[in-house]
């Protein structure tokens, strides 16, 4: 038993390793190219009068020059396509912003609930943004993830929403500033959305919110924007 264990001990160590061998087959290669066509070319180069070596280098270095101004000239031109592709990925976005904005502020009636809690408010408006889905394509996630933050909709994938309902006091005007710049890290533009369920001054609300982010200057003003609605 003992003998038998020693011999299979034995033989595992004989195994041979295959990184070795690669190594061993690469130095092989790279030695026969080098002895059998780089080194003969290289003394046949040399043998030639000065002048068929200058004419040969000058060649040479022409070609390789040609090489490089054409590699630059290929990446400025795919560097310029990309600048164009950002330029009209950002044209895009303001137009989806604008008329996701509009779609908000002029299409969109919550009505109001006397137990209706923000989660029953964002499931309303999940159904009524089903319109943009339908007319427009756009996708709409719900209560998205981002690290340790949910957004309550992202809409193709840069566009946020955060939505909050309003019975006074500052908490949720606290709250709201604070997930608008925090949220601007994974939207390239945020939307706050204020369901005003009390009798304060929409444009009042809207005013100090807007005054606080500008304050805080977190976020461009062209990439954010507020609206406080009141319910029916």
């Amino acid at each position: 038993m003992m003998a038998s264990k020693r011999r299979r001990r034995k033989s595992d160590d004989d195994e041979i390793n295959p990184v070795a061998v690669a190594i061993a087959v690469v130095i092989f290669a790279v030695y026969f190219v080098y002895t059998q066509y780089l080194l003969p070319l290289y003394e046949a180069f040399m043998s030639l009068s000065p002048v068929y070596i200058f004419l040969i280098t000058l060649i040479v270095a022409v070609m390789v020059l040609v090489v490089i101004n054409y590699v630059f000239k290929y990446r400025k031109i795919r560097a310029k396509k990309k600048e164009e592709r950002r330029r009209q990925q950002i044209l895009a976005r303001g137009i989806e912003f604008d008329t996701i904005i509009n779609f908000l502020e002029n299409e969109v009636q919550l009505r109001y609930g006397k137990k209706k809690i923000e989660k029953d408010y964002q499931q309303d408006l999940e159904q009524a943004m089903k319109v943009l889905t339908d007319r427009h394509g756009y996708k709409i996630e719900y209560e998205r993830s981002h690290s340790n933050h949910r957004i309550d909709f992202v809409i193709n994938d840069s566009i946020g929403i955060e939505m909050k309902v309003y019975k006074g006091g500052s908490q949720v005007k606290r709250a709201l500033l604070s997930q608008i710049s925090e949220y601007s890290q994974y939207c390239d533009k945020i939307i706050g959305f204020v369901v005003n369920v009390i009798e304060e001054s929409n444009s009042s609300i809207k005013s100090e919110i807007e005054s606080q982010l500008q304050y805080q200057k977190v976020i461009d003003p062209n990439d954010y924007h507020i609206i406080v609605q009141g319910v029916i």
